[in-house]
């Protein structure tokens, strides 16, 4: 019984140490996923602008080449682009500056706008579209490898959640038992010593009347001799009489 408290003790202490280990990890398994999500997030809104820089680049050169465009249309389709690229922080500093003074050098009066040097452009706008490309490969290739990685530590976390929540289950069946069986035990022990307190209760007074008996045996046992001996002295005293009258009728005779 005292093994069993003990017993019962330690698988207290056991389910309290799972639960709260279970606490923490699916917490941090949470946090894991919220930090998760918002990469993912990021990095959609990133490869949603790289796409766009990509396909406005394609699109910048594809206009420009062949034709005899005014600068101002050339504006009108690079410098959004130069705007997306700049605040996404992909225009080297080196392009930029190159762009703005080819496109300045357009301006001159003298010059008229088919002029102006659209092959040194759009030579920059490939540059600026591989850059922009690259770029849109390694976020993508830097995602996997987040995905790969949360993958890994939260299928790690899922089962040590899952390897905790089943040993929760058997220590919590354990200590149930455990309880039951304390409880049985203690309602016996109680059984016991209800029974216990009964048969000293029935020896005390059985003993009680066992003692009663004996000195009520003990007085009757005291008069019994005292009428032995008052009935032996009586016996006696009437032998003592008849042999005297028997001894007193012989004499009498034979005078």
């Amino acid at each position: 019984f005292p093994y069993t408290t003990l017993f019962r003790s330690a698988l207290s202490a056991s389910v309290k140490e799972l639960t709260e280990k279970i606490g923490t990890a699916e917490t941090e398994l949470k946090k894991m996923t919220d930090l998760r999500e918002q990469e993912h997030a990021d990095y959609m809104v990133s490869y949603a602008d790289l796409t766009k820089a990509v396909d406005s680049l394609a699109r910048a050169i594809t206009a420009i080449e062949g034709s005899k465009m005014s600068l101002a249309q050339v504006r009108g389709i690079v410098n959004p682009v130069l705007l997306l690229a700049d605040a996404m922080s992909m225009v080297p500093t080196h392009s930029s500056k190159k762009v703005a003074a080819l496109l300045e050098e357009g301006e001159e009066p003298e010059k008229p706008d088919y002029e102006f040097h659209s092959g040194d452009i759009i030579g920059t706008l490939e540059d600026l579209k591989t850059d922009f490309t690259q770029k849109k490969s390694d976020v993508q290739s830097e995602e996997d490898a987040a995905e790969s990685s949360f993958n890994t530590a939260a299928d790690a976390k899922r089962t040590e959640i899952s390897t905790a929540k089943d040993t929760l289950d058997t220590k919590e069946g354990e200590l149930s038992d455990t309880e039951t069986r304390i409880a049985e035990d203690t309602e016996s022990l109680t059984e016991a010593k209800a029974l216990l307190a009964d048969d000293k209760t029935y020896l005390k007074d059985l003993t009680g009347q066992c003692e009663t008996k004996a000195r009520e045996w003990d007085q009757r046992s005291s008069l019994r001799n005292q009428e032995l001996e008052a009935l032996s002295k009586a016996l006696e005293i009437i032998t003592g009489t008849v042999q005297e009258k028997e001894s007193l009728t012989g004499a009498g005779g034979r005078s």
